[in-house]
């Protein structure tokens, strides 16, 4: 039982999980979506150029994906 201190999962974890696998999923959903994602997070990692428009783009992509996943 999640919680129980039996080495399960607090519940609150998993509820808080819920909505990031959710986004996830929403994300993943469109290849193109999901693509573009990856290449904007690649964007910033590399810190080759300034990562405003790629963090906009990111916050517009979760965006849309929690609209779909009704968050």
């Amino acid at each position: 039982m999640a919680g129980d201190g039996h080495g399960s999962v607090p519940r609150h974890t998993t509820v808080l999980a819920i909505p990031s696998w959710a986004v996830f999923v929403a994300i993943e959903r469109h290849p193109e979506r999901g693509a573009r994602l990856r290449e904007l997070e690649r964007i910033i990692d590399t810190a080759e150029q300034d990562p405003t428009a790629a963090i906009h783009e990111i916050q517009q992509i979760r965006k849309t994906a929690e609209a779909e996943a009704g968050l």
